[in-house]
Order: structure tokens, then sequence, then C-alpha cells
């Protein structure tokens, strides 16, 4: 049976929005099988999120993953190097902190095949901070920024699977 990545792993959605970038990032590495990591993904015309279940996926991503160069304590490192460019962007205006965000990304991670997913979470983030937004938000766009900087570092080509195959 195909390992797939979704927040039906965790205990509860109790302990899934708890959890740390690094817990986080640790789990979704246990998925890591044969080379391959498949990931439930819930996607909407506001936002990408993981799933709460294989089921209530719209996408199953099926990522090539090199484990070998899944080094947590690093990208957990280059993660909270980007979370602290974010905090700091002060009152910048949307364009500003665009390129501002942009810049300092692509100077802390190498350059890969996700990097623009990487760009846009940190984005996101940075304008969570500027508005003030609840720390269980900032968590959750934490966690899905530690994944984009995982995929970006270990991911080669990125397939959809075939759900119904899966399943």
């Amino acid at each position: 049976m195909t390992k797939i990545f979704s927040r039906s792993c965790f205990e509860s959605e109790d302990a899934f929005y708890a959890l740390s970038p690094a817990d986080y990032l640790k789990t979704m590495l246990s998925f890591v099988d044969g080379g391959k990591l498949y990931i439930a993904i819930y996607a909407d015309d506001v936002s990408v999120e993981l799933a709460e279940s294989v089921d209530k996926a719209t996408i199953i991503a099926e990522y090539e993953f090199d484990a070998g160069k899944a080094d947590v304590a690093a990208i957990c490192a280059k993660e909270g190097e980007i979370d602290d460019v974010c905090r700091e962007v002060g009152d910048k205006n949307i364009s500003e902190l665009k390129e501002q965000i942009s810049a300092s990304v692509k100077n802390i991670i190498t350059a890969g095949a996700y990097t623009d997913n990487v760009v846009i979470r940190a984005q996101r983030l940075a304008r969570m901070y500027q508005l003030g937004a609840p720390d269980f938000l900032i968590l959750g766009e934490r966690r899905y920024l530690i994944e984009s900087i995982a995929l970006n570092i270990c991911a080669g080509e990125r397939h959809l699977a075939d759900k119904a195959r899966l399943a």
C-alpha cells in the first residue's frame, strides 16, 4: 500500500494545528518510500494546503524525492532564517514586500525546482506578520513554508498521481 502524507496521519486536528514546522517536516519525511513522496493536497481558488485525507484531496502529488538531501537541521535553519526576514518587513507596501522577500529567499536557499513556491509561501508569511495574523495562522503558513523548502532541496519531478489507484 502506498504511503500518502495527509492531515489524517496526525492524532487529531488539534495535534496537527499545534505542530511545529520541524515536527511537520519530520512527519512528512517519514512518508518518503522508495524515492517517492506522495502528498494529498487540497486546492481551491484561495489556498493550497495539506488535505484532511486522501478522499478529500483534490490532487495527489507524487514527487521523486532524494531522502539523502533531507538534512532536517539545515532545512529548519533555512526556515528560521526566512521566518526572521518575514518578521522584519515592517510597513512596506505589497510590491516592496514581494520584492524584498523574493530577493532574501533567493539568497537563503539554493535554486531548485520549487524555488517559486518557497518565495510565494514566504511572501504570504510576511504579509501575515504585517497584518498581525493570529499565531495559529502564522504557524500553519510556517509548516507549508518548511514543506516548500524541503521539496525545493530534495524533490525532483512532480507528477499527479492517480488518486483512484492509490486510495
